[in-house]
This record gives C-alpha cells, sequence and structure tokens, in this order.
C-alpha cells in the first residue's frame, strides 16, 4: 500500500461518514456495514504504510477519527430521543 491509496480511503470514509450523517439528521435509519468495511480496509492499509508515511497521515486520521466519533454521538443522541418516554396519549395531564 502507499500513501497515496490510504488518504483517497480517507477521503471516501469521509464522504461516507458525512453521507451516514446527513442521513441521521434528516431521520433515516442508517446501516453502518459499508463504513466499517471501509474502515477496516482503511486502517489495514494505513498499518502497512513505511513509519514516515505513516506520520505523514497522522493528523488526517485524527480528523477522520473525530468525524467519526461526531457520528457516534449522533447517533447515541437520535437513539436517546427515540427511547426517552413521551406524554401519555391516553393519561390526562396532571391537575395542578
Amino acid at each position: 500500500m502507499n500513501k497515496g491509496f490510504v488518504r483517497d480511503e480517507i477521503v471516501r470514509v469521509a464522504s461516507m461518514i458525512a453521507l451516514a450523517r446527513q442521513m441521521i439528521a434528516a431521520g433515516v435509519r442508517v446501516d453502518l456495514a459499508p463504513v466499517g468495511f471501509a474502515i477496516d480496509t482503511l486502517c489495514a492499509a494505513a498499518q502497512r504504510l513505511p513509519a514516515g508515511d505513516g506520520l505523514a497521515i497522522r493528523d488526517e486520521l485524527t480528523v477522520l477519527n473525530a468525524r467519526l466519533e461526531r457520528l457516534g454521538d449522533e447517533l447515541t443522541e437520535q437513539f436517546i430521543a427515540a427511547t426517552r418516554p413521551g406524554p401519555s396519549l391516553t393519561a390526562p395531564p396532571p391537575q395542578r
């Protein structure tokens, strides 16, 4: 693997993450399996780079990791919102 391939994979994964975030924001269910497979490919390729090349892409990987963490945060927020108990349609409002 070379640094160019890894950079291309970083761009591809970043695009997948951006699309997933847009879909989540629109309330669409997202299958993240393809993102996971792309990350596996990226990680395997990055691990095969010579040390100097790995250092050269470290900042790009750090940014990608932050985007992935934000996606995780958004999924967590969506899950919490979906499972939060709301007002019951059958119970009368509390009397004060």
